[in-house]
């Protein structure tokens, strides 16, 4: 009678054994235009962000943000997602100096996946040649425009667990625990 107590309270735990979380690779960006820490001179019409798995759209799940330097979001209408690429528009912007992307998606499996990267856009002016006159101006060194301590927070905030669940991450180890707890306990209480 006790072997087939013992032999339920086990198979009350034998799917969260089984279903161990296995040790999952998050979707991994691959390729994005504008690439990351790139300097270019002129702003595409779209930024773009490839991933090696497929991406799931659960409503407004998957979101691409484009700042400026001076930390206006630029980016217009939805998020589109196609197999294993999202995209969102831009609208034209001349301001020289760093450019944020900031991504959230979600992957096939279900994971949601988020970063955000630079990009630098140089000045349009263009410098003048040997031949062409000069006249003396005010030197100022132009250097790019750092994004406000503001948004940097923002983007700290949203990331914070972003990546992960705890259950998600964690369940199987707490099976594997109840599991070996108790078969401890039967071990002892059966081995006398």
């Amino acid at each position: 009678m006790k072997l087939s107590k013992l032999a339920t309270v086990f198979a009350l735990f034998l799917p969260g054994i089984i279903w161990l979380h296995p040790a999952s690779a998050h979707t991994s960006l691959i390729s994005q235009t504008p690439i990351g820490n790139s300097i270019i001179e002129d702003l595409p019409s779209e930024v773009a962000l490839t991933f090696d798995e497929s991406l799931i759209v659960i409503g407004n799940s998957n979101v691409i943000t484009v700042r400026d330097p001076m930390g206006t979001e630029i980016t217009i209408g939805d998020t589109k997602v196609s197999n294993n690429v999202a995209s969102r528009a831009i609208t034209s912007s001349e301001i020289p100096g760093k450019y944020s992307v900031t991504y959230r998606v979600v992957s096939e499996d279900g994971h949601v996946v988020s970063s955000t990267y630079q990009f630098t856009l140089k000045s349009s002016e263009s410098t003048p040649s040997a031949d062409e006159e000069v006249s003396p101006t005010v030197s100022t060194s132009e250097s790019p425009m750092p994004i406000s301590s503001e948004i940097l927070e923002e983007v700290k905030k949203d990331n914070i667990h972003a990546n992960h669940s705890f259950w998600g991450d964690h369940a199987g180890h707490f099976y594997m625990l109840l599991g070996a707890l108790f078969l401890i306990f039967a071990w002892k209480k059966y081995a006398k």
